[in-house]
């Protein structure tokens, strides 16, 4: 395959084709240091579920059994017993003929079973750092291509080190790598506003092979965590005021924008009627907004002041409430946790009743839910810490519970002798790096978007309009996390190592630039 040297880039060749992968996989082993270094990958609660649900696919599809295939029989035995027994005595999760053995976490929405395929077979096959390389070789291609409109026309061996230095720098100035080496999707979203960017901002300097590549990452960002796809709707929404007021964003960018909106809820109904199929029930969503309204307040003046006539199915768990939002959901303490302490049906009613407990704390206390939701969007906004890479999880007080609580066996005794486990993984002078070079480049960025708002030149109008996207992904990605969910570092530091990167992205332009403008100053 050839291409006419230009803004799309130098001929390809076989050659070619094998620079640009050595570029990546040296790139991609960059960006896995902080796994290394902590002697294995990092864990959150969360990560077991990704995994043990490709695993589940994988075992009902072609009768795979692997270490993670250890609870698949009790899954799918307890889940039928459990329907039966809350169908008998009415949703009562306590009545007398409920069988004991209850599953703690049903079948869940939202632990996306397209991301567990990701790092399923890299788990299995070779170990858990075989997934970190996995995510960090995802997102060495979309830096790769990030670079390619700034440095189309440098020679092919400049570009591959220019990349690698990029690589470099982001590794130990971002979270990136940190971020990277967590298995779970965060580090998607991300990649998710990065590629938009690219293709509304710089459509014309890819090849249609490239732009696949980026579609094809944002679809999938959509389908591995449902925060993605509130972030890319407003994403493609922005895109389309932006090209009203008169910015140049590419079409199709927008299209695929919709098009990856379309395929969260598609991929959740197709997800949901497998299961329903396979095991005779639907999964079940968490109640995500009743733990955030309840952790914030509002929600507990709404139960106070107002269960007699609004009759919420949560009311009857005052006792135990108010505790922090993780507790409400994952607790199977009776005297602290409510979602996972209760019976199969009673999950079922606490979540068809999810939505509807929220609006009507924001019917009763609308001023009250703003503040509480804007502070959550504030600290969310001002989050940039690694304590979570440092270790342990605040959740996990032991072997037996957090993160390593439902692993199996040999996975666990893997991950109690990483520098995480033990709480010394040295991470205070990378958190100050981040700190630093966000501030940087949100200062450098946010002067030259000033200096240069209204330029009529095509270079200076994408990289303008890159940061306004960028600077907006990583606003709105803020506003969705912290207000739906409990604000937490990763979520900020998921988006945010794309600022620093938009200023690597402009530097050789500016650089081109400059000396151009010495070499019209040497030739007058």
């Amino acid at each position: 395959m050839t291409d006419r040297p230009g803004i799309r880039g130098h001929p390809l060749s076989i050659g070619r084709i094998s620079q640009i992968a050595f570029a990546l996989l040296v790139g991609a082993a960059i960006l896995t240091w902080p796994a290394l270094l902590n002697r294995g990958a990092f864990f959150i609660p969360d990560t077991s579920a990704y995994v043990r649900s490709a695993d589940a696919a994988m075992h009902l599809a072609f009768g795979v059994t692997t270490p993670w295939s250890d609870k698949l029989d009790g899954l799918t035995q307890t889940v039928r017993q459990e329907e039966i027994g809350s169908q008998a005595d009415g949703g009562n999760a306590s009545a007398k003929g409920t069988p004991r053995s209850r599953i703690i976490h049903p079948p869940l929405l939202g632990r996306s079973i397209f991301f567990g395929a990701l790092i399923y077979l890299p788990v299995v096959l070779l170990g858990e750092l075989a997934a970190v390389y996995v995510q960090c070789l995802l997102i060495a291609s979309v830096i790769w291509l990030s670079l390619k409109p700034g440095s189309a026309r440098a020679p092919p061996r400049a570009r591959v080190r220019g990349f690698l230095v990029v690589c470099l720098a982001l590794s130990l100035l971002t979270g990136v790598a940190f971020v990277g080496s967590l298995l779970v999707p965060d580090f998607l979203t991300g990649v998710m506003v990065l590629s938009f960017a690219l293709l509304a901002c710089c459509w014309d300097h890819y090849r249609p092979v490239e732009r696949t590549f980026l579609a094809a990452t944002i679809v999938f960002a959509v389908l591995s965590h449902t925060s993605n796809l509130p972030l890319l709707l407003a994403l493609a929404v922005g895109g389309f005021l932006l090209r009203a007021i008169g910015r140049k964003i590419f079409a199709p960018a927008l299209v695929i924008g919709m098009i990856g909106c379309l395929a969260g809820p598609a991929s959740e109904y197709v997800y949901k009627e497998a299961v329903r199929a396979t095991l005779g029930t639907a999964p079940i969503r968490p109640p995500f907004l009743t733990a955030r309204l309840i952790s914030d307040g509002p929600g507990i003046k709404l139960i106070d002041e107002h269960c007699d006539e609004l009759a919420f199915v949560v009311c009857r768990y005052r006792e135990r409430l108010p505790y922090d939002s993780d507790l409400f959901l994952w607790s199977t303490d009776a005297r602290t946790g409510v979602f996972s302490a209760t019976g199969f049906g009673e999950q079922r009613k606490l979540s068809s009743e999810d939505s509807a407990f929220a609006l009507a704390t924001v019917a009763h206390y609308p001023l009250d839910t703003l503040g509480t939701s804007l502070r959550a969007f504030l600290r969310q906004l001002t989050l940039m810490d690694l304590r979570l890479w440092k270790g342990p999880p605040a959740t996990a007080a032991g072997e037996e519970t957090g993160a390593w609580s439902n692993l199996p066996p040999d996975v666990r005794r893997r991950m109690l002798q990483t520098r995480n486990a033990r709480g010394d993984m040295p991470i205070q002078p990378f958190q100050a790096l981040c700190i630093a070079a966000a501030v940087a480049s949100l200062l450098i960025g946010g002067g030259f978007l000033l200096k240069n708002l209204r330029s009529r030149d095509d270079e200076t109008a994408w990289m303008v309009t890159m940061f306004i996207i960028i600077l907006g992904g990583i606003v709105i990605n803020a506003l969705i996390t912290g207000t739906l969910s409990k604000p937490d570092s990763r979520y900020s530091l998921r988006v945010l190592w794309t600022l620093p990167l938009l200023a690597m992205m402009i530097a050789p332009v500016l650089l081109r630039r400059l000396s151009d403008k010495k070499d019209a100053q040497s030739a007058a």
